[in-house]
């Protein structure tokens, strides 16, 4: 059982290895090394800038060879240890399946890849990145996910001026599915054949026809994320909420007509939209949220597009061109001198940026962050880049992919990108988890003061007998009022704390919670004689 479950690990290792073997290093096997006289260099540096920071070229037929060497060395290790002839001829056939899978891909006809990057102009620097693929090839899945030449890049008509993130692409998934059927049908592996056989009928008998919908898509898809002007979103820092633009996001698909919208609107809850009218649209109930104010699925019979609020889902399919993004300064500078059409494009605004930035300087001037802390995020801090605003278009080519990148990242900055990023994740991490330690301090500042008052308080029963109809206002932790009421019984009495919220619940919670973030001290905490009957647990 232990070689069994070995063997299994190793295969795992292999299906997972496998696919960026071949996107990274080309084809298995010596069939796809090629002479020096053959490598594509001429090729891909045609592509790229010359004189700029960054410049460079990477064959793949060496990695290939290091590949080949070390998957059949695998595979001897495969069939060394399994001593039952039918799970080795079993692990073996999944072995090569994964092999084929993987080579139909079309990602062994990589060949070359080069990067170049060079300043354009004081603050704007422009990259090129080019894969190289043997020219000719037209069969394979990734070539064929995308459409074989550049288009009008329609889709940006349709961002709004505020957006902030937007990423669209060519989107073929009828492709995909013909592929993998006609996978299972060529497979020597009885267990994959059947799955793949299975998934068309199961779809179906769920009431999904999977192959109407996939005649409904017209070939792209994208992903809007905007920032309100002028609507905000509190956020909570310290005492005060920062306010910061309010997102909204929205999932875009081109579409043939309405067939796609009518099939998902059937499926759920919510008034059922009219059959006809150019914009057809469903309102989806959700439980009230600052962020999703309206869900809404709509279509135009061209998109269709979910959305977290319906004012946006209108929005996007009544584009006004000369109202949008595209009118934008930052965009036009962005945007110059790249391709007009393409495959795809990617853009984020300088605006997510400065949003970024106004909260670290939030958080790094808080008054009661630690010194220590301070000083850890803003080393931190430092070495991310102030604008990492960008926009890309990527192009298929006959023998390829090229993307062209307009950025405001320097090349070193861009080889630091894995420490750049590190630093973000730390920070990210770092900025709730001192947050809470501040609304924790708070919290315990806030415990202390009630039970100093309730000590002062049993004094004067001791004295009078009574508990005071009154006592006077104290503040807690967040700067709130401390409430205090009397009884039942003379000697009987009770502190509250509305919390970080100033919102009180009712004098009848009991237990204890554990906070898991700053907004969990929004919870109330009370005390009855003296004793902790509902708060938190800090330690």
């Amino acid at each position: 059982m232990k070689i069994r479950q070995s063997l299994v690990l190793i295969v795992i290792g292999i299906l997972i290895g496998a696919v960026a073997a071949y996107f990274f290093l080309g084809q298995w096997g010596p069939s796809s090394i090629t002479s020096k006289s053959a490598t594509p260099f001429h090729e891909v540096t045609a592509q790229l800038d010359e004189g700029g920071e960054l410049y460079g070229y990477l064959s793949t037929d060496g990695l290939v060879r290091m590949a080949t060497t070390l998957t059949d060395r695998i595979q001897g290790v495969i069939e060394n240890r399994a001593s039952d002839a039918a799970e080795k001829e079993r692990i073996l056939s999944w072995l090569h399946l994964a092999r084929k899978l993987v080579r139909d891909t079309g990602l062994y006809r990589v060949r070359a890849l080069g990067i170049s990057s060079r300043k354009i102009t004081q603050d704007l620097n422009r990259t090129r990145m080019v894969l190289h693929r043997d020219p000719g090839t037209t069969n394979d899945l990734i070539w064929n996910l995308y459409a074989p030449t550049p288009r009008p890049l329609d889709e940006l008509k349709m961002l709004p001026a505020d957006t902030v993130l937007a990423q669209f692409g060519d989107f073929r998934p009828r492709v995909f599915w013909d592929w993998l059927q006609q996978q299972g049908k060529d497979s020597n592996v009885p267990e994959f054949k059947k799955g793949v056989a299975m998934l068309d009928p199961m779809l179906k008998m769920k009431g999904v026809d999977l192959d109407e919908i996939l005649k409904g898509l017209n070939g792209s898809a994208g992903m809007i994320v905007t920032m309100d002007r002028e609507r905000t979103l509190p956020l909570p820092m310290g005492k005060e909420p920062m306010l910061i633009p309010a997102p909204g996001l929205a999932i875009v698909i081109s579409v043939k007509n309405h067939d796609l919208f009518q099939f998902i609107s059937s499926r759920m809850p919510g008034d059922k939209p009219a059959p006809d009218g150019e914009i057809r649209q469903l309102t989806i109930p959700a439980p009230p949220n600052p962020i999703f104010s309206s869900p809404t699925l709509a279509c135009n019979g061209k998109y269709l597009v979910f959305a977290t609020e319906n004012a946006l889902a209108l929005q996007i399919l009544s584009a006004d061109h000369a109202s949008g993004l595209t009118a934008e300064s930052d965009f036009i500078e962005m945007a110059s001198g790249l391709p007009e059409k393409g495959n795809g494009f990617r853009f984020l605004s300088p605006r997510v940026g400065k949003v970024i930035r106004d909260i670290q300087s939030r958080a790094l001037n808080n008054p009661e962050l630690k010194e220590a802390d301070r000083q850890s995020m803003k080393a931190f801090i430092d070495i991310l880049p102030t604008d990492f605003s960008f926009y890309g278009v990527l192009e298929q080519t006959k023998t390829g992919f090229r993307y062209t990148l307009n950025h405001r990242l320097g090349a070193h900055n861009m080889m630091l990108m894995p420490l750049m990023a590190m630093g973000g994740v730390a920070v990210a991490v770092a900025i709730p988890n001192i947050l809470t330690a501040v609304q924790k301090n708070r919290g315990r500042s806030t415990l202390t003061t009630m039970k100093h008052l309730s000590m002062e308080i049993s004094a004067r029963i001791a004295e009078t007998g009574a508990a005071p109809a009154e006592i006077e206002k104290v503040a807690d932790g967040w700067g709130n009022p401390i409430l205090y009421r009397k009884g039942p019984g003379a000697t009987d009495f009770a502190l509250a704390s509305a919390g970080k919220d100033g919102r009180f619940s009712g004098w009848e919670q009991q237990g204890t919670y554990a906070p898991k973030g700053p907004d969990s001290f929004d919870q109330d905490m009370i005390m009855v004689n003296g004793v902790l009957v509902f708060g938190p647990l800090l330690k």
